[in-house]
């Protein structure tokens, strides 16, 4: 749903510390082609609002789900995207993707306690049912099918 309303990479992961005890963070990030910190125009604030959009929208969609949500402006966002897999930290400790390097916005973090798998816990969901996870390399044999002739 988050990538249908806009963000380029979403990722989940665990929150231990939560004072309101929402056990899942959901990490939402927008490719920016200029730094929102920098660029303080129209173009550089393009990608912060298109964060506030995808995590409003987000948040309100889970909690018509029945289940708690909030966007978290407070989090460390960078960290905890790293921590969601989509990325590392660079030495100024702002996130690095593969997809886009530095050029990125991370969105404010939702809090919510919609049940969520993780990165580790769906890879070990997908092997326990022998499933491919994404990302993972696999042979298609080429099937030959002989048709009846008519």
């Amino acid at each position: 749903m988050a990538r249908y309303l806009g963000a380029d990479l979403v990722g989940v992961t665990t929150l231990d510390a939560d004072d309101a005890g929402h056990p899942f963070a959901i990490v939402c990030v927008v490719r920016a082609d200029d730094d929102p910190r920098q660029a303080r125009g129209i173009g550089g604030q393009v990608p912060v609002q298109n964060g506030l959009f995808a995590t409003f929208v987000l948040s309100a969609w889970i909690r018509e789900l029945g289940f708690r949500a909030s966007p978290a402006p407070g989090l460390d966002a960078p960290r905890l995207a790293a921590a969601a897999k989509l990325g590392t930290l660079d030495g100024t400790g702002r996130l690095v993707t593969a997809e886009y390097g530095t050029r990125v916005h991370v969105a404010d973090v939702i809090r919510t306690d919609l049940p969520l798998a993780t990165i580790a816990q769906q890879a070990a969901i997908d092997a326990r049912l022998g499933m491919v996870s994404p990302g993972a390399t696999c042979t298609i044999r080429k099937l030959s099918v002989m048709m009846p002739s008519s």
